[in-house]
Protein backbone atom coordinates (compact mmCIF):
# COMPACT_ATOMS: atom_id res chain seq x y z
CA UNK A 1 0.00 0.00 0.00
CA UNK A 2 1.27 3.65 -0.78
CA UNK A 3 2.39 5.52 1.88
CA UNK A 4 -0.04 8.78 0.99
CA UNK A 5 -3.26 6.40 0.79
CA UNK A 6 -1.82 5.16 5.35
CA UNK A 7 -0.86 8.92 5.96
CA UNK A 8 -4.78 9.87 4.06
CA UNK A 9 -6.63 6.73 6.55
CA UNK A 10 -4.56 7.50 9.47
CA UNK A 11 -5.63 10.80 9.41
CA UNK A 12 -8.86 10.75 9.12
CA UNK A 13 -9.51 8.07 11.60
CA UNK A 14 -7.55 10.28 14.32
CA UNK A 15 -9.78 13.54 12.86
CA UNK A 16 -12.96 10.75 13.12
CA UNK A 17 -12.29 9.81 17.19
CA UNK A 18 -11.48 13.81 17.81
CA UNK A 19 -14.78 14.47 18.91
CA UNK A 20 -14.87 11.83 21.22
CA UNK A 21 -11.46 13.11 22.88
CA UNK A 22 -12.80 17.16 22.87
CA UNK A 23 -16.38 15.08 24.58
CA UNK A 24 -14.03 13.51 26.98
CA UNK A 25 -12.88 16.76 28.08
CA UNK A 26 -16.22 18.25 28.12
CA UNK A 27 -15.77 19.73 31.94
CA UNK A 28 -12.64 22.36 30.63
CA UNK A 29 -13.99 25.46 29.16
CA UNK A 30 -13.59 25.27 25.36
CA UNK A 31 -11.86 28.14 25.38
CA UNK A 32 -9.59 27.25 27.74
CA UNK A 33 -9.14 23.90 25.80
CA UNK A 34 -8.78 25.81 22.82
CA UNK A 35 -6.12 28.21 24.17
CA UNK A 36 -3.92 24.87 25.67
CA UNK A 37 -4.07 23.30 21.47
CA UNK A 38 -2.57 26.60 20.54
CA UNK A 39 0.19 26.68 22.90
CA UNK A 40 0.79 23.50 22.88
CA UNK A 41 0.70 23.20 18.77
CA UNK A 42 3.03 26.79 18.60
CA UNK A 43 5.08 24.51 21.15
CA UNK A 44 5.86 21.76 18.98
CA UNK A 45 6.37 23.95 16.11
CA UNK A 46 9.10 25.53 17.79
CA UNK A 47 10.64 21.99 18.72
CA UNK A 48 10.46 21.11 14.64
CA UNK A 49 12.00 23.93 13.52
CA UNK A 50 14.50 23.97 16.51
CA UNK A 51 15.66 20.33 15.38
CA UNK A 52 15.64 20.63 11.66
CA UNK A 53 17.28 24.10 11.84
CA UNK A 54 15.42 26.12 9.76
CA UNK A 55 15.17 29.24 11.43
CA UNK A 56 16.59 31.41 8.36
CA UNK A 57 13.23 32.27 6.58
CA UNK A 58 11.53 33.73 10.21
CA UNK A 59 13.82 36.66 10.35
CA UNK A 60 12.97 38.34 6.81
CA UNK A 61 9.37 37.01 7.26
CA UNK A 62 8.45 39.29 10.85
CA UNK A 63 10.76 42.36 9.28
CA UNK A 64 7.92 42.56 5.98
CA UNK A 65 4.72 43.95 7.50
CA UNK A 66 2.05 42.11 5.07
CA UNK A 67 3.89 39.22 6.25
CA UNK A 68 3.10 39.90 9.85
CA UNK A 69 -0.69 40.50 8.72
CA UNK A 70 -0.78 37.69 6.86
CA UNK A 71 0.30 35.44 9.95
CA UNK A 72 -2.05 37.53 12.57
CA UNK A 73 -5.10 36.80 10.42
CA UNK A 74 -4.82 33.47 9.68
CA UNK A 75 -4.21 32.41 13.09
CA UNK A 76 -6.90 34.60 14.50
CA UNK A 77 -8.89 32.86 11.92
CA UNK A 78 -7.61 29.22 12.95
CA UNK A 79 -7.74 29.92 16.55
CA UNK A 80 -11.45 30.64 15.88
CA UNK A 81 -12.22 27.88 13.80
CA UNK A 82 -11.09 25.32 16.59
CA UNK A 83 -12.70 27.77 19.34
CA UNK A 84 -15.96 27.05 17.92
CA UNK A 85 -15.31 23.32 16.97
CA UNK A 86 -14.30 22.79 20.32
CA UNK A 87 -17.74 24.54 21.79
CA UNK A 88 -20.43 23.03 19.10
CA UNK A 89 -18.51 19.26 19.88
CA UNK A 90 -19.57 19.90 23.81
CA UNK A 91 -22.29 21.59 23.02
CA UNK A 92 -24.12 18.33 21.54
CA UNK A 93 -22.85 19.26 17.68
CA UNK A 94 -21.20 16.47 17.02
CA UNK A 95 -23.04 15.56 13.55
CA UNK A 96 -23.05 19.25 12.35
CA UNK A 97 -19.39 19.85 12.86
CA UNK A 98 -18.19 16.60 11.62
CA UNK A 99 -20.43 17.10 8.66
CA UNK A 100 -18.90 20.85 8.06
CA UNK A 101 -15.16 19.53 8.46
CA UNK A 102 -16.13 16.77 6.05
CA UNK A 103 -17.65 19.66 3.27
CA UNK A 104 -14.97 21.96 3.87
CA UNK A 105 -11.97 20.09 2.11
CA UNK A 106 -14.46 19.81 -0.96
CA UNK A 107 -15.94 23.14 -1.05
CA UNK A 108 -11.98 24.51 -1.00
CA UNK A 109 -11.28 22.24 -4.09
CA UNK A 110 -14.28 23.33 -5.58
CA UNK A 111 -13.69 27.09 -4.90
CA UNK A 112 -9.57 26.36 -6.27
CA UNK A 113 -11.52 25.12 -9.35
CA UNK A 114 -13.35 28.00 -9.97
CA UNK A 115 -11.28 31.04 -9.66
CA UNK A 116 -7.62 29.27 -9.87
CA UNK A 117 -8.72 26.59 -12.85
Amino acid sequence: MKKGIMYAVGANAIWGFLPVYWKALQSIPSLELAAHRMVWSLLFVVGVLAFRGEWQWLKPALKNNRVRLTFLATGLLIGVNWSIYIWAVNAGFIVETSLGYFINPLVSVMLGLIFFR
